[in-house]
């Protein structure tokens, strides 16, 4: 991580791949002054100590467990104001939370909304999308607007370059993934309500392309979309997109087998609890975010998916040969598509190996 510039985590795929537990690394061990966010409620964000004890916000920065960073809320997020309180109380961070004014506020008839026009595409329905509309039609409520956020209103942009200025070092987190973006995903109408890019997630913090420093791009063995809903006869009614030409779309079952794990690894969506689809990596999904979103560093998940001996490994050398020759494979076919597009090359820098903080290898390869 750069010190005293903006460092950006972001997801490169369709969500999920771990940012909570990069994040929540990252941010226990550097020294980072402030951390600002864009959340809305319609995404969870997971972090699992050491000690297995769980952590899973909304609309708080994972980076909370850096207790002497400064938490900014800043003006591309959307509060469901429940929600946030609840976060606020169970974590002990009032003293260390700023609101930005123009912050928007989701409301029950966002949700309301939502529910009549974006089943169809196996939506959150958490009203993120139809507060965003009201925020473009200049009719939204907003934090400053809200009493029971009175306390925590201040100019959080402000609060950023400030920091920059003074040498602060500050992690910028996004949500959701790449290939969500509602102008750069995968496929349209099977997206969010908005752009999920280094740039996008830039401007919604207010800092400048000067301040950018390190970008680190989360990714995952197999990466999921969220599930399909259903009505209570299980008739389909809502489709959760397509997915890419080099994708293979996998049961729970055979990730499974095809893992050796012993247990199902079966997922479920944090916010909605609907079982995930799963599917084989796809080198087209991710070049096409290395060409967009340029990351510099990037973290590789789940690699236990690929062998579940692996779980809990923390060098390299110890990794299956499974598992190692996944990451070489890819960080040949990196190399090559860095070259060919005259793009900074980038690798696998860091691999997860299991949900607890230490469950971590640097890569040194």
């Amino acid at each position: 991580m750069i010190k005293g510039k903006a460092n950006v985590v972001l997801d490169g795929q369709w969500g999920s791949t771990g940012k909570g537990k990069l994040i929540g690394y990252l941010a226990l061990r550097h020294d980072i002054a402030a951390v600002s966010c864009d959340f809305m409620s319609n995404a969870g964000h997971t972090f699992v100590g050491d000690d297995g004890n769980k952590m899973v916000t909304c609309q708080l920065p994972t980076s909370l467990v850096n207790r002497d960073a400064m938490l900014l809320i800043n003006p591309g997020a959307a509060i469901t104001v429940k929600r946030l309180l609840q976060e606020v109380e169970e974590n002990g961070v009032s003293d260390r939370l700023f609101i930005h004014p123009h912050v928007a506020v989701i409301t029950q008839d966002d949700r309301d909304h939502e529910a009549k026009v974006l089943s169809r595409i196996s939506s959150t329905l958490k009203g993120c999308g139809g507060s965003n509309s009201r925020k473009i039609m200049r009719v939204a409520q907003l934090a400053k607007d809200t009493p029971e956020l009175a306390r925590w209103i201040s100019d959080t942009t402000n609060i950023t370059h400030s920091t920059l200025e003074a040498g602060g070092t500050i992690l910028v987190e996004g949500a959701q993934g790449f290939d969500l973006s509602l102008n750069h995903g995968h496929r349209y109408p099977y997206v969010t309500s908005r752009d999920v890019t280094t740039m996008s997630i830039l401007n919604n913090a207010g800092i400048p392309p000067a301040y950018l420093g390190d970008v680190y791009g989360c990714l995952r063995t197999m990466p999921i979309r969220v599930g399909h809903m259903y009505d209570k006869d299980g008739n389909k009614i809502g489709d959760s997109g397509p997915y890419y030409a080099d994708h293979t779309e996998l049961t729970w079952d055979e990730v499974t087998m095809m893992s050796g794990s012993p247990v199902s690894l079966i997922e479920k969506t944090t916010v909605t609890q609907k079982v995930r689809r799963v599917f084989t990596f796809s080198k087209t999904q991710l070049n096409r975010f290395i060409r967009i979103c340029r990351p510099t560093k990037l973290f590789m998940n789940f690699i236990n998916y690929i062998n579940a001996g692996d779980m809990g490994k923390r060098a390299f050398g110890e990794l299956s040969g499974e598992s190692q020759n996944f990451v070489w494979n890819l960080d040949g076919s990196l190399h090559d598509y860095c070259q060919q597009h005259k793009i900074p090359e980038v690798g696998i820098d860091l691999i997860g190996t299991g949900p607890k903080d230490s469950e971590m290898i640097e890569v040194a390869i």
